[in-house]
């Protein structure tokens, strides 16, 4: 259910930004919204591999890690891209944090105002230009944590979180 929620809203995301939402800060939410799922995807398959989250502090040396024969993990996690192409900086051009704990893993970016507010934050926010100033984004293996949906999203998801409450409330 939560992979499935964490589609949803990627979804909800791809489709506004192909419907030509407002240029700047959202377009920059959403080039640092791709990144995260880049490295959340890949992050994935490393799970698959070793069974827990890399052990490291920040995302320069994650993606260092050495996965065996001699290889890094960007070399074989993240599609052969060159070292000097993977993303480790968001939109705003700070770094994107990394927190681990066994399998569980949280990749963030301090969004426009680059403070960072912590790995605790959840939920949802519109994406009005005054709304997304300062805001973070949190990506974690089960889908975001805390990310912008604009209004029309924001309905959309309630509606199908309605929907499906209500559904698990008749099937018991």
């Amino acid at each position: 259910m939560k992979k499935f929620v964490g589609l949803l809203l990627v979804c909800f995301i791809l489709v506004s930004a192909a419907h030509g939402d407002e240029a700047g800060i959202k377009e920059k939410y959403q080039k640092t919204m791709e990144d995260l799922v880049f490295f959340k995807d890949a992050l994935l398959d490393y799970l698959i591999d070793h069974k827990n989250a890399p052990k490291v502090k920040s995302m320069a040396e994650l993606v260092q890690v050495d996965v065996g024969n001699g290889l890094s993990f960007t070399v074989f996690y993240l599609e052969q891209i060159p070292d000097d192409q993977v993303p480790l900086l968001d939109a705003w051009g700070n770094e994107f944090l990394y927190k681990y704990r066994g399998k569980e893993f949280q990749i963030a970016s301090a969004g426009s105002d680059g403070k960072f507010e912590g790995f605790d934050q959840t939920g949802v926010y519109t994406d009005t230009e005054e709304n997304l100033e300062g805001k973070d984004i949190i990506i974690s293996n089960n889908g975001f944590l805390l990310l912008p949906l604009n209004e029309a999203q924001c309905r959309s998801l309630r509606e199908f979180l309605e929907e499906a409450v209500i559904g698990l409330l008749q099937a018991y």
